[in-house]
C-alpha cells in the first residue's frame, strides 16, 4: 500500500529574483546591434532613393531640353519658311516667266525698250551651281530715261545680275543714247514648272 503524507503540502521553491543588471550589457549590445542594422537598411535605401532622385532629374532636364529644341526647331522652320517664300518670290521658274516678259516690257513707259530676248531657253549653271537664264535689253532714250529704267531694273522683284553693259551715243549724251545691257536672270530649280 501507498502511504500518504497527510497534513504536509508540497512547498514551492520561492522564485529567485533575477539580477538584469548582469543582463544590461548584453541589451545594451542587442540593442545597438539592432540599432545599427536599422541604420544600414535606411542608409541604404536613402542612397537608392537618391539614385532614383538623380535619374529622374536627369530625365527632366533631358526632356525640358528636347522640348526646347523642338520648340527652337520650330521657330527655326517657320523662319526658315518665311525666308524660302522671299526667296521663291525672286526666282521665277517656267511658269512665271511670263510675269518677268511683261516687268520688261513695263520699261517702255520710261524710255524705249528696242529688244529684248533671253540667249537660252533652258537654265544655264553658274561657277556656284545656281541657274540663270542669260538675257538681253536694248534701251533708247535720253541719258535720263535710261537710267531710270535701269534704276528700275535694280529694284526689280527678281534676282538679276548685270553682266555686260554697252553705251552707245553717236550724236553725243545731250543726245539719245543706246544702251545694251547684257543679264542673268536667276531662275528657281527646277525651272519648269511641273517638274
Amino acid at each position: 500500500m501507498t502511504s500518504k503524507t497527510v497534513g504536509k503540502t508540497p512547498t514551492r521553491e520561492p522564485l529567485k529574483k533575477v539580477d538584469l543588471k548582469k543582463f544590461m550589457p548584453a541589451i545594451f549590445i542587442g540593442i545597438n546591434i539592432v540599432m545599427v542594422l536599422v541604420d544600414v537598411y535606411v542608409l541604404s535605401t536613402l542612397l537608392q532613393k537618391a539614385r532614383e532622385a538623380v535619374t529622374t532629374r536627369s530625365e527632366n532636364l533631358v526632356y525640358e531640353l528636347q522640348m526646347q529644341s523642338a520648340q527652337k526647331l520650330s521657330v527655326d522652320l517657320a523662319n526658315a519658311r518665311a525666308e524660302q517664300e522671299k526667296i521663291t518670290a525672286v526666282l521665277p521658274d517656267s511658269g512665271r516667266l511670263l510675269e518677268v516678259i511683261e516687268f520688261m516690257e513695263g520699261l517702255g513707259e520710261v524710255t524705249t525698250v528696242r529688244s529684248f530676248s533671253f540667249a537660252s531657253e533652258t537654265p544655264l549653271v553658274d561657277s556656284k551651281g545656281f541657274g540663270y537664264l542669260p538675257f538681253f535689253i536694248e534701251l533708247e532714250g535720253s541719258i535720263g530715261q535710261t537710267m531710270t529704267a535701269m534704276g528700275r531694273l535694280d529694284t526689280a522683284p527678281y534676282l538679276m545680275s548685270v553682266d555686260q553693259t554697252v553705251l552707245e551715243s553717236p550724236q553725243g549724251l545731250s543726245q539719245a543714247v543706246r544702251l545694251k545691257v547684257y543679264m542673268r536672270l536667276y531662275v528657281s530649280q527646277p525651272f519648269s514648272a511641273n517638274q
